[in-house]
C-alpha cells in the first residue's frame, strides 16, 4: 500500500479524454505535489471544472478539442504556475485575451480558434510581446468522429 501511495505522490501527468466531467475535477489532484502536466481532450466540462487550477502546481495545460467558456478561461487565467497552455476558445473575447495576458508565468499560448488570429497576435505583441503565440485549427465533428473511429 505504501508503494502505491508513493507512486501516486510521484504522478506528474493526468490525461482525461472523451469524458463528461462534472464539478471541479482538480480538487482531488491538489494532493499531488508533482503534478505538472494536464491534458483534457474531447471532454464536456462543467463551468467550475478549473476552479482549483490556480491552487495546483500544473505548469503545462493542453485542453484542445474541448471548448472552454468564459468562466473556465477566467479560472484558468488565475493560475500563477502555468507556463504553457493550449486551449480551445472558438471566439476569444478581448476580456479573455486580457485575462490570459495577465498570467504571470505564461511563456507560450496556443489557441485553437478559427478566426481573428491577426488581431490576437497584434494584441499580444502590444500587451505581452514575450509570450510566444501559436494557433491550431479546430477539428470538425466529422474529423473527430473519423479520428476516434481509427482509435478503436
Amino acid at each position: 500500500m505504501q508503494e502505491r501511495q508513493r507512486s501516486v505522490d510521484q504522478l506528474q501527468r493526468i490525461s482525461i479524454r472523451d469524458s463528461s466531467v462534472e464539478g471541479d475535477f482538480l480538487k482531488p489532484a491538489l494532493a499531488l505535489p508533482n503534478l505538472r502536466f494536464l491534458t483534457v481532450s474531447g471532454c464536456k466540462l462543467s463551468p467550475d471544472a478549473f476552479q482549483s487550477l490556480s491552487d495546483s502546481r500544473v505548469k503545462y495545460l493542453f485542453c484542445a478539442h474541448t471548448d472552454l467558456d468564459s468562466v473556465q478561461v477566467a479560472d484558468l487565467a488565475k493560475s500563477e504556475q502555468i507556463a504553457e497552455v493550449t486551449i480551445q476558445v472558438p471566439h476569444p473575447t478581448s476580456t479573455q485575451l486580457l485575462q490570459l495576458a495577465r498570467m504571470r508565468q505564461l511563456e507560450r499560448l496556443v489557441l485553437v480558434c478559427g478566426k481573428g488570429r491577426n488581431e490576437i497576435r497584434k494584441f499580444f505583441s502590444n500587451a505581452r510581446p514575450e509570450i510566444e503565440i501559436g494557433f491550431l485549427d479546430p477539428l470538425t465533428v466529422v474529423t473527430r468522429e473519423a479520428f476516434h473511429a481509427g482509435q478503436e
